[in-house]
């Protein structure tokens, strides 16, 4: 069998499962061995052992067409092939040209979204919520989600999750430390200074300001999340976020008014190009920032 994978990072959710359910030996192959890839399929033997071809990067190689055409001859019975194209959007041409391929394609962010929850959510036995959160903290990238998703399976050794319960194993993930200290400094909490990270929490910071100004801009400040989620959760101006996430930035407008927050996020723009221009040092710029926050 034959499989084109394409799409988002998810896509590699059913790249693992072909490869989990075979018993196949399994060879890899990317851009810069694409040579080795075709000698390899066309190399036949009635004593090879059952393969798997996996190229990945495949988006990456200049002629795929050819390795297309290479694959769609392929016939022997004991050589599956996986190509793993990364994208976010269809090839209409690509896909006409599979002729002997099964077709994975994930090209809808929420649905690349969707189904990294749904693979939180099943290897964790928590609910849509936990998974969500997670993912918004861990990030969407595929293998670093497995990878920290298989970190709390054995830290919670049978143990049902608690969000809670696995937060000093997620202390241990730069995101979740990023995640953390950007609520402690909206919550105007002291901090701890020298800080780490510095560029990625300014990113932080700025992206949570971004939020609370749409937030007060709507007017939305007491409001229970059932209500959020059922109106606010497809609004033009939260699209790229999920609902929890906007959700739990609502807490933070008792500190900071509309106006504030403007100013805020101007500095924080400002900040930013000066330090990108050599014009302010990125640690006592990035710092004296987060001292007008919790100002």
């Amino acid at each position: 069998m034959n499989y084109f994978i394409t799409g988002q990072s998810s896509r590699k959710i059913y790249i693992d499962k072909i490869l989990n359910d075979s018993s196949k030996n399994k060879l890899f192959f990317d851009e810069n061995t694409v040579s080795s890839f075709l000698s390899e399929l066309n190399a036949g033997s009635l004593f090879s052992e059952p393969t798997i071809l996996i190229l990945k990067n495949a988006n990456k190689i200049k002629d795929i067409n050819n390795v297309i055409k290479n694959v769609n001859a392929n016939n022997f019975n004991n050589k599956d092939v996986i190509i793993d194209f990364e994208t976010n959007k269809e090839n209409k041409k690509i896909k006409d040209s599979l002729i002997n391929f099964e077709i994975y394609e994930v090209y809808d962010e929420k649905k690349n979204k969707n189904l990294l929850i749904k693979y939180i959510q099943e290897n964790l036995k928590c609910n849509h919520m936990d998974a969500n959160n997670l993912l918004d903290i861990i990030g969407n990238e595929y293998y670093a989600l497995k990878n920290e998703v298989s970190k709390i399976v054995n830290y919670l050794n049978g143990d049902n999750f608690s969000f809670n319960d696995v937060k000093p194993i997620l202390s241990k993930n730069t995101n979740f430390f990023i995640f953390n200290l950007t609520e402690d400094i909206l919550n105007k909490k002291n901090i701890e200074f020298p800080l780490k990270e510095h560029m990625a929490l300014l990113a932080s910071l700025t992206n949570d300001l971004e939020i609370l100004y749409k937030l007060s801009t709507l007017g939305i400040d007491r409001i229970s999340y059932d209500n959020f989620k059922n109106n606010y959760s497809n609004h033009i101006l939260f699209e790229n976020y999920s609902p929890y996430y906007v959700f739990k930035k609502i807490q933070f407008l008792k500190n900071y008014n509309s106006k504030r927050i403007l100013e805020l996020l101007n500095l924080s723009f400002e900040t930013d190009n000066k330090i990108k221009s050599g014009l302010l040092p990125l640690e006592d710029g990035v710092e004296t920032f987060i001292l007008e926050l919790l100002k």
